[in-house]
């Protein structure tokens, strides 16, 4: 009788083994009993679908690596690029997994990615390629990264990324159109500096008050004061020109609002920050003055002398019509110029100070 393992058909002298990939189950059998479970090999007289064991079962479970068709014969091994981890695949798609990025599955019938991607490395699909400028690519580590803003990577097969160096800011080329790699370093604008790993343009800008009109600053010492006679009242300013000092105020260089430093001074006025005396023989009695007009002439029994805010009252022997600039001491120094004292004419005396 026929055992199992074995088929025997009509007429035969001895017994058949069971075909490979087919598994004769029972007693008697003229005929294999079917075809063997898929993510099992039956290599020849198996007794089950399913077998564990070739020595006693005739079979084994497909392996690690492989996956196992219904009725194959022998296992297949999972393609380039995949690996399987656990025995009895039955298909490719399911078992047979791509490799994971940062990984190279290099060969036929892996159990597990042949080795890790290295650094300055970039491996997808189980293949090995250099990382691409303005990415680094870290040992082991997945997708490749993009530099950060502040640094930068103009060479390929990289793992890390290169500082900004001061002078310079390294930003994403074209964020609205989704372009980050930053390949270059980019000067630092005017009106700004930048030190080192300087990420964005603005982020340094000269405070108010001053303004840089060249580029590729390291610090803030580069920012110049603010010219003498205008202010700067934004920060990264290019010019130190543009806005004139307020009228009535005077800006010394390093101003930063329209009423600058300090009021026009008394006896002057002061017109976009230049500063003009007023006409002699005119005062005027309080700060911040912008035009001639507010120069007052000086009044009758004074002298209001140049460049002087004091106001002077006439001296003896001598009276003082409005508008005098001079005064002289004493009547030999009399020089009869118009707008100085006027000797006191005879037949008069002025005998009291401050006469006109």
């Amino acid at each position: 009788m026929c055992e199992p393992g074995y088929y025997c058909p009509a007429g035969s002298a001895t017994m058949l083994e069971c075909d490979a990939g087919s598994y004769c189950v029972a007693y008697a059998l003229s005929a294999v009993s079917g075809t063997c479970t898929a993510g099992f090999i039956c290599s020849g007289g198996a007794i089950r679908p399913d077998p564990s064991d070739e020595a006693t079962e005739g079979g084994y479970i497909c392996p690690t690596g492989y996956f196992c068709l219904a009725g194959a014969t022998v296992e297949s091994p999972c393609p380039d690029g995949t690996y399987n981890e656990k025995a009895g695949a039955y298909d490719e798609a399911t078992f047979c997994l791509d490799c994971p990025e940062g990984k190279i599955c290099d060969g036929l019938g892996l159990t597990s990615p042949s080795e890790t991607c290295q650094a300055g490395m970039h491996c997808t699909g189980g293949e090995e390629e250099p990382c691409h400028v303005g990415y680094k690519c870290p040992e082991d580590v997945l997708p490749m990264m993009l530099c950060d803003a502040g640094t930068y990577q103009d060479d390929v097969e990289k793992w890390e990324c290169k500082d900004c160096t001061e002078g310079y800011y390294c930003y994403y080329p074209d964020f609205a159109a989704d372009d980050f790699a930053i390949i270059t370093m980019t000067d630092c604008p005017s009106g700004y500096y930048c030190p080192d790993n300087t990420a964005h343009p603005n982020t340094y800008p000269c405070p108010p008050g001053t303004f840089y009109a060249g580029t590729r600053a390291i610090s803030s010492s580069a920012c110049t004061a603010c010219t003498e006679g205008y202010y700067c009242p934004d920060y990264g300013m290019t010019v130190g020109t543009t806005y004139p000092c307020g009228d009535g105020f005077l800006c010394a260089a390093g101003s930063k609002t329209s009423k600058g430093s300090e009021k026009c001074p008394k006896n002057y006025y002061c017109v976009a920050g230049d500063a003009k005396e007023c006409p002699a023989g005119t005062y005027t009695e309080v700060t911040g003055a912008i035009q001639e007009s507010e120069c007052r002439p000086c009044s009758p029994g004074s002298v209001c002398p140049d460049h002087s805010t004091d106001i002077q009252a006439c001296n003896l022997g001598y009276y003082c019509p409005a508008g005098l600039s001079v005064y002289f001491a004493t009547v030999a120094s009399y020089s009869g110029v118009a707008g100085e004292p006027t000797i006191c004419p005879a037949g008069f005396y002025c005998g009291s100070t401050g006469l006109s």
